[in-house]
């Protein structure tokens, strides 16, 4: 016979396939009768658990039914009490019987101590039990060190790729097998992070804390979303205990567009278990992708009710991805966009109003741009280098100082600087600014100037080895701009010639693998830059474009075959791409008044529906 809870579940299901269509009016209806039975359910099903998942039932399809009609209000719902038979009177009945057995058992081993006259040495001989536990678990720590992690120390060659890698694991598990005597006593484990109720972004992180729990062992998030059936499924990223950690808490950091469509709003219940076995862990593994119907019986489950969480529709924006600024019509200040690389599904992810954002970097890991405001105050342009998650939230100030303009920051390959050009006003008077190169340490939070004074240093870009600066400036011997290198490491040293012609090379950018710089170039004359490609395997320099209008501003592709560049063919700049021989010449966006400073990377974000 289905139980109510089963016949609920089922109604659950049939009804998120009708919401994959386009329901009509009468789904709704049929919305608000399953909400009813949901909460009159609530008097036949008595599982803690299963009452929570009903509750999760009311919270996703009251969620359904404020986004169809916002006029009708969010409803808090709950269930009605439970009205069935009494579930706990036979357990009551053993514990209890229970209870009198082990209390008779002790009275009559405590009055045989009375009569052997063994009681005062009862306490000392606990004492040294306990004192030869104590010793015996100090003697066998365990499996040697781990690093905390909180990504899968096995490898896992069928899951999609994930924001850390899974590396092997140096601490193994103990087997089904092992002794009981082997595992510390009474494991505990919490999730404190996200609470209760929370509102969530796909990309998340799980925190806690710990206490008792064997090196080698595993702690696992159980994700139950709700559009899901109700089937349980493991994140592919895990925490593993480390021997001697340096506190009690533990962090683990997932994606749930793995597991669910972000782009329909979703609930998950949580749930948090321990692996105490290398056959369990792999259990875990296993079925990231296919999920559990229910939690295997040798987990070790977390205490308390489940956790759950709720998360709106969101879009992915993952894969390679064109940023750039532009202006929407002359009235406003520009905003930067994030497209695909042949321009479409643009998405604007900041709205600046009263400022302007310009000039936006993505970081290596795709979760951060980097990129340069600036607003006008008092007839006085105030210019700032700030960052922001890929997503265009979290935005904060890395650098402001007064009279500075700054310009192009560009992330090291393995993302922990940012080097940037940063102008002040010449000393000698008039319009001009002086720039030079300025670098900031994102772990350090500190920012230090690479070179001083003039000639000006402008348009740095990144080797692959994140310690050599390459950027533009006046080099004497030629009396024109041409390109040099800079060690980061070593700044007050001479820099190195790259590159150096008749011509003034500008605003190179080095292709991945640092063996080709695509620059713009103009003969000093007329100041109409076209794009060149210097190999610099053989110095041999090639013309991409050969126009009478303005190129500039070239970029690699992730993949290296193709450069993105601004054209003013229009008579104003948009963004055109070309392959790196010279072939495929094409237009990218087409904004009417300004896209500018194309640059591409691989995101790992999302973006929130409205």
């Amino acid at each position: 016979m289905v139980s109510k809870f089963e016949e609920l579940r089922a109604k659950h299901n049939t009804l998120l396939k009708e919401l994959e269509g386009t329901p009509d009016p009468a789904f709704y209806n049929s919305v608000q009768d399953f909400i009813t039975q949901v909460q009159q359910g609530g008097r036949e099903v008595y599982d803690p658990r299963e009452r929570d998942q009903l509750r999760s039932f009311l919270r996703y399809w009251a969620t359904i039914l404020y986004e169809q009609d916002k006029s009708r209000g969010y409803k808090v719902l709950e269930l009605e009490v439970y009205s069935g038979r009494p579930v706990s009177a036979r357990s009551s009945t053993f514990r209890w019987l229970l209870i009198s057995l082990v209390s008779g058992l002790i009275l009559i081993t405590a009055l045989a101590g009375v009569l052997s006259g063994v009681i005062p040495m009862l306490f000392p001989a606990r004492t040294a039990t306990l004192s030869s536990m104590a010793q015996s678990t100090t003697a066998n720590p365990g499996p040697t060190q781990t690093p905390l992690m909180t990504s899968s120390p096995t490898p896992l060659p069928t899951l999609t790729s994930t924001a850390t890698p899974i590396p092997q694991s140096p601490s193994p598990l103990p087997s089904a097998s092992a002794s009981p005597e082997q595992a510390f006593p009474g494991p505990f484990f919490i999730l404190t992070s996200p609470r209760n109720g929370a509102s969530v972004s796909p990309q998340i992180t799980f925190t806690g804390q710990y206490k008792n729990l064997n090196p080698g062992w595993s702690i696992h998030i159980l994700v139950q979303p709700l559009s899901k059936g109700g089937r349980y499924f493991p994140l592919p990223q895990f925490f593993s205990v480390p021997a001697n950690p340096p506190d009690d808490q533990w962090s683990i950091s997932g994606d749930l567009g793995e597991i669910s469509d972000v782009s329909k709003a979703d609930s998950y219940i949580i749930y948090l278990a321990v692996a105490n076995t290398e056959e369990l862990r792999k259990q875990f593994i296993s079925a990231v992708r296919t999920g559990f119907d229910r939690l295997p019986e040798a987990a070790i489950v977390a205490s308390g009710n489940p956790v759950t969480i709720q998360r709106r529709a969101y879009k992915p924006l993952k894969g390679p991805k064109l940023a750039y600024y532009s202006y929407l019509n002359r009235e406003t200040a520009a905003d930067i966009f994030i497209s695909s690389p042949d321009g479409s599904d643009a998405v604007r992810i900041t709205d600046g109003l009263n400022r302007t954002d310009l000039d936006p970097s993505i970081s290596p890991s795709g979760e951060q741009i980097a990129y340069v405001v600036r607003y006008k105050l008092n007839e006085k342009y105030i210019f700032s280098l700030r960052m922001m998650d890929s997503n265009g939230e979290n935005p904060r100030i890395l650098s402001r100082m007064p009279d500075a303009i700054y310009e192009g920051p560009v992330f090291s390959p393995d993302g922990r600087y940012l080097v940037y050009s940063v102008g002040f006003p010449d000393p000698k008077g008039g319009s001009r600014a002086i720039f030079n190169l300025w670098l900031y340490d994102l772990i350090a939070n500190q920012e230090a100037q690479l070179t001083q004074g003039e000639p000006s240093s402008r348009y740095p870009t990144w080797m692959p080895d994140s310690k050599t600066i390459i950027y533009s400036t006046l080099v004497q011997a030629s009396g024109s701009t041409g390109l040099v290198k800079l060690d980061i490491e070593k700044p007050k040293e001479k820099p190195r010639l790259v590159y150096d012609s008749e011509m003034q090379e500008v605003q190179p950018d080095i292709s991945r693998d640092g063996k080709w710089i695509v620059y713009a170039a103009n003969n000093g004359q007329d100041f109409i830059n076209n794009i060149y490609l210097l190999n610099l395997d053989t110095m041999k320099v090639k013309r991409l474009t050969d126009k009478t209008f303005e190129q500039d501003f070239p970029r690699w592709s992730p993949d290296g075959l193709e450069i993105y560049y601004n054209s003013y063919q229009s008579g104003h700049s948009q963004i055109w791409a070309i392959s790196r021989d010279g072939k495929n010449v094409r237009q990218i966006t087409f904004g009417t008044i300004t896209d500018c400073k194309p640059y591409l990377g691989i995101l790992d974000t999302y973006i929130p529906l409205p």
